[in-house]
């Protein structure tokens, strides 16, 4: 679906790899690498940023969607785990 297809780019985007990179080793059950780049540093706090906005505007935690709190763990595991060099 679009919306599929969406959040894939956007997961592509945030680990800075290839889109066939990232489908690859979701088919193959691996663990995506993320690249640490600047750039990609930037992607991740770029998106932290639209989180926090979308976050401050939710008055409750019944109106967070499915799609907004995945994209929060799948962010935090990679912020977490990376640092700007």
């Amino acid at each position: 679906s679009p919306e599929e297809n969406a959040r894939i780019n956007e997961a592509v985007k945030l680990a800075g790899i290839t889109k066939q990179d990232f489908i690859t080793s979701k088919l193959l059950n691996r663990d995506v690498i993320v690249a640490k780049s600047p750039r990609t540093f930037k992607a991740l706090r770029d998106k932290m940023d639209q989180i926090v906005t979308e976050l401050h505007r939710i008055e409750s935690a019944g109106e967070c969607t499915e799609d907004l709190l995945e994209t929060i763990a799948y962010i935090t595991n990679i912020y977490t785990n990376t640092k700007e060099d």
